[in-house]
């Protein structure tokens, strides 16, 4: 045949060519429809999942409709975790007096903290901040610089106060205060772990996707067949914060006064996207 084929002309070996590679391109697409399709002798139980009835899966090579949605979940916890920031701030009229003294009275600070509990784990304390720098005289109305001479220096230590039992947020401010802490930068509150809050918030938003491709469903005289695919959008985990913006430093409060603290509450919020079949 090989040999028919080489005395034959070439339009005609041409031709034959044509139609070989025709015939290959039909089996391999033949093929491959079957490979998608599966084996039609083998059925596909569907699995399931917990979406609040809209649960079976899709079996594979089925192509539904499908209805797109966004669900939405929210989780109320109360925090248990106080973060303080603290700062000590003196002036003198040397960097070294300055830093001296700043120092001097974050020793004092960090000790009275150590003092409101015997346990470490409680109260976690942390420099998060040194600062010294000159200090320079106001310019006068006629004069147009500054003097490059400064009139003294300011020296500033910033410590960060991490709170594992929210109950002694007071009671650290009161001693820090107290030991001469003359700012308070902010008081963040968050969760030590915030994972079961994150799975709680998800749960919700899918079970929140389920009933709206329902109730889309119903509204279009049809039915949920299933879930198609699910994909986690985001989650939300906010920190509580105050933030003290003070243009000097506050006067130390006095021994007796307690600084009154209220943690509040945190909303976890979780988004999934899902797509639902539609029949």
């Amino acid at each position: 045949m090989f040999a028919l084929y080489r005395r034959a002309p070439w339009q005609a070996q041409l031709l034959t060519i044509f139609a070989i590679v025709a015939v290959l391109i039909v089996i391999g697409f033949l093929a491959l429809r079957q490979f998608q399709a599966g084996d039609p002798n083998v059925s596909v139980e569907p699995t399931s999942v917990d979406v609040g009835g809209a649960a079976n899966l899709i079996p594979p090579g089925e192509r539904p409709f499908g209805l797109h949605v966004i669900g939405e979940g929210e989780v109320v916890v109360p925090p248990d975790r106080a973060i303080v920031t603290l700062g000590v701030e003196a002036s003198a009229e040397t960097a070294a007096q300055a830093a001296d003294e700043a120092n001097a009275t974050a020793e004092k600070l960090i000790e009275a903290i150590r003092g409101v509990s015997s346990n470490e784990r409680e109260v976690l304390i942390q420099t998060t901040g040194l600062n010294l720098s000159p200090v320079f005289p106001p310019a006068a109305p006629e004069q147009r610089t500054v003097s490059a001479d400064p009139v003294g220096y300011r020296s500033a230590n910033t410590v960060t106060v991490t709170i594992d039992k929210i109950d002694l947020t007071s009671r650290v401010l009161d001693a820090a205060l107290s030991a001469g802490a003359n700012s308070v930068r902010s008081i963040s509150f968050t969760l030590q772990d915030d994972g079961p809050a994150k799975a709680e918030a998800l749960r919700l938003a899918t079970l929140d996707a389920a009933d709206k491709a329902r109730a889309v469903a119903d509204a279009l005289r049809g039915s949920v067949r299933g879930l198609i695919s699910l994909q986690e959008d985001s989650i939300y985990v906010p920190v509580a914060r105050s933030e003290f913006a003070m243009a000097r430093p506050m006067a130390a409060a006095p021994a007796a006064a307690a600084v009154p603290v209220e943690a509040g509450e945190l909303r976890i919020r979780a988004t999934v996207r899902a797509n639902f079949a539609y029949e």
